[in-house]
């Protein structure tokens, strides 16, 4: 795929990744945490964010894309990265699956910076 093919198609899946959600600053934590209540033993409460094997997928794709060679990532690799470390940022809104592998992805794309 030429380049900018590449570049194209990456700036599409971009466009598919979550924005950030905002700075975490003035967040209020309460002083104890609220009571959870127990419901036919089974415990209720927060289970976090939810889990999208889309967002994890065109995750993927782009460290792909941008990873391939040399020209790939001299055209797109500093988009990718930044997408990705926008998602780390934003980690308490991500699930910690997607999560651990956009921090892999980002190493991948350290690793080939340092090659170069």
């Amino acid at each position: 795929m030429p380049p900018r093919a590449t570049k194209d198609l990456t700036l599409a899946l971009l466009e598919q990744l979550p924005k950030d959600s905002g700075p975490v600053a003035g967040v209020v934590k309460p002083e104890r945490p609220a009571p959870t209540t127990h419901m036919n033993g089974q415990r209720q409460g927060n289970r976090g964010p939810a889990y999208d094997p889309s967002l994890l997928y065109v995750l993927e794709l782009i460290t792909v894309l941008a990873i391939r060679d040399d020209e790939n990532f001299a055209t797109v690799g500093e988009l990718v990265a930044d997408a990705i470390q926008t998602i780390v940022r934003d980690a308490a809104n991500i699930h910690s699956m997607v999560l651990a592998r956009a921090v892999f992805y980002l190493l991948l794309l350290l690793q080939k910076s340092a090659d170069q």
